[in-house]
């Protein structure tokens, strides 16, 4: 029964969380189109980078004028789920300290060797993923 309680809550949070990025008002101005020239590597690096577009939208025809609309649209909402990513990340680091201040030592212990064990074997798979 927990469980559906604590699915019932992540859904609706994830509810709310897209209608308050709805229902906000855009607040970053629109990129404004430039001549096409190409940038030293000093000025790329300096420069924020262009959003992508979405899945699957440069396979669908997209015209000049609705990709930089698109684009635009990304800008805007940028900063928002900057903020919000971060205040979910705050939550989760809060949520996670308060779990294991329910643990003992000797669990904590074995959670933080697991953690370890973990870490080291992604190590690994990413070593020899470089190798080939």
């Amino acid at each position: 029964m927990q469980w559906r309680a604590a699915l019932f809550l992540g859904i609706t949070g994830f509810s709310s969380l897209t209608l308050c990025l709805s229902q906000t008002a855009l607040s970053k101005p629109p990129i404004e189109t430039k001549a096409a020239t190409a940038p030293t590597e000093k000025a790329k690096s300096a420069e924020p980078r262009a959003p992508r577009l979405p899945a699957y939208y440069g396979q669908i025809g997209i015209s000049d004028k609705q990709r930089l609309d698109l684009k635009n649209v990304q800008i805007s909402y940028e900063a928002r789920l900057e903020k919000l990513r971060n205040e979910l990340k705050g939550l989760v680091q809060e949520r996670d300290e308060k779990l294991e201040n329910l643990l003992t030592s000797d669990q904590k212990m074995r959670l933080q060797e697991l953690r370890e064990a973990a870490q080291e074997k992604t190590r690994q798979r990413r070593a020899a993923a470089a190798r080939k």
